[in-house]
């Protein structure tokens, strides 16, 4: 035995052995690259007009998609594609404040893109429940102030009309469709993915806000109330408040992660009125059953490191947010909360209480969408990569998509958790990217095919929950 070894070793050392052995190895990562990682997405969902439509519009879907060679381990692209977008610069939204019913704050961050597809302003007001504050006038009245003794200058003059240009502008969107994204866990509208998918919409000409939830994005936490996957509260007082100031225009849903997760909940909860509110909907790498998600995501190794990076994430926001949640007139104790080394410790010391929940356990069941299909009434596609380490492919339903006529899953072989980088150089703009902007501009551009789409869901809806009230009385 020690003289094979022996003998290996002598082998290895000599140069032309080196290479014979670096080539060997070499074609064989490339052989299973191009066979196990580079394949066209599966979609499933069933024959009928919303898989029609998909398949005929979406180019993407008919290609291949190609994973980043040298990261396409899915922990990899799940912590690089963020960290090679951090060059991004950040997106100069108009901020808009909403006051909820209870009295919290949202902000709903807006990118409107003109004919030239540009961004238009930087932050120029905020509103608040339905006063707005365009800040024009304010100016007027100190320009005017500074110069009631005198001639404006030029230079105020041309500042004053480039204010009046960005208020006329915002207010011509009044009538433009819009794609509303919902960030992840403790994402905002300045994190890396949505950052770069909202400058993707733009370059279609798309004008996208950002909802950020309580205590995101630089919003005073005004509530001891936050927000949770299992709550869509807010999101329908946002797209309400939407329906009401933008009344001719159609709005499309983005949910990333838990965003998606959110997103599901209010397409399934709030059934005909989300599709009387929302023509079309989108979530990426949303954790459809949070219950054997998180369990995987308690395995020892990289996915047990990434869930007490999650957990410490968790703890540094409500740490910036003690002004508003410590004390003792709380059910949960913060002090004991920021102790917390997992999502679940997390969740059941401070989410359960903040929403009533009995645990963690408790919560994960109630925001799982899996077993709600059947509830949702909006034409949906749900973007899935088969090796996010959140939902790996056992536990997706594939096969509750596959008899939906309107609730589509495309599953690709690789892609993390809202990863999905490609090329040997990833861009700053990825596949899911992509992907999406295709879906947003054809769900626009064919308003008649997208009725039919909605009737054919109706019915298929209206079935099912007929053959339910059956078998209930029966």
């Amino acid at each position: 035995m020690m003289m094979e070894w022996s003998s290996l070793v002598m082998y290895l050392q000599d140069d032309n052995s080196k290479m014979i052995v670096g080539l060997t190895l070499g074609a064989g990562l490339l052989a299973y690259y191009l066979l196990e990682a580079v394949k066209r997405p599966v979609l499933a969902c069933r024959d009928g007009s919303w898989r029609g439509f998909l398949e005929s519009r979406l180019g993407i879907l008919q290609e291949r998609y190609w994973p980043t060679p040298w990261c396409y381990e899915a922990r990899f692209q799940t912590i690089l594609a963020s960290v090679l977008r951090a060059r991004l610069p950040d997106v100069p939204y108009i901020r808009e404040v909403l006051e909820l019913k209870d009295g919290g704050l949202v902000s709903l961050d807006w990118l409107v893109a003109d004919a030239d597809n540009k961004t238009i302003g930087k932050h120029i007001g905020r509103k608040q429940g339905n006063e707005t504050d365009c800040n024009i006038n304010n100016k007027k009245q100190e320009t005017n102030d500074q110069t009631k003794n005198g001639v404006r200058s030029g230079e105020e003059e041309e500042k004053v009309e480039q204010e009046e240009e960005r208020c006329e502008d915002g207010a011509q969107t009044q009538n433009k469709n819009i794609v509303v994204v919902l960030p992840g866990l403790t994402g905002s509208s300045q994190s890396e993915y949505v950052k770069g998918l909202v400058l993707t919409l733009q370059q279609e000409g798309l004008t996208c806000v950002v909802l950020n939830n309580r205590g995101i994005g630089g919003v005073r936490l005004v509530t001891t109330r936050t927000y949770c996957a299992a709550n869509s509260d807010d999101l329908e007082e946002a797209l309400d408040h939407l329906g009401q100031t933008h009344t001719n225009a159609a709005l499309f849903i983005i949910g990333i992660s838990l965003g998606g997760m959110i997103t599901g909940n209010y397409l399934a909860t709030r059934e005909r009125k989300a599709a009387g509110r929302v023509v079309a909907a989108a979530v990426v790498s949303a954790p459809w059953n949070m219950v054997d998600g998180l369990k995987g995501m308690e395995r020892p190794g990289l996915n047990l490191l990434l869930n007490w990076y999650l957990a410490s994430c968790l703890c540094e926001l409500v740490e910036s947010l003690s002004y508003r949640l410590a004390g003792r007139n709380h059910k949960w104790d913060l002090d004991y909360v920021m102790k917390s080394r997992t999502m679940r410790e997390f969740d059941t010391r401070f989410t359960a209480h903040q929403f009533g929940f009995v645990d963690a356990e408790d919560y994960y069941r109630a925001s799982s969408l899996h077993t709600r299909f059947n509830r949702i009434s909006v034409p949906l596609l749900c973007l899935h990569a088969a090796d996010d380490p959140f939902q790996p492919v056992p536990v997706l339903p594939t096969e509750a998509a596959e008899k939906s006529s309107h609730v589509a899953m495309v599953v690709t072989a690789r892609g993390g958790h809202i990863g999905f980088m490609d090329g040997v150089i990833p861009r700053l703009v990825y596949y899911s990217d992509r992907l999406l902007a295709q879906l947003v501009v054809a769900v626009f551009s064919n308003p008649q095919l997208m009725a039919r789409v909605k009737e054919e869901a109706e019915t298929y809806r209206s079935t099912l929950v007929a053959e339910e009230v059956l078998e209930t009385s029966m």
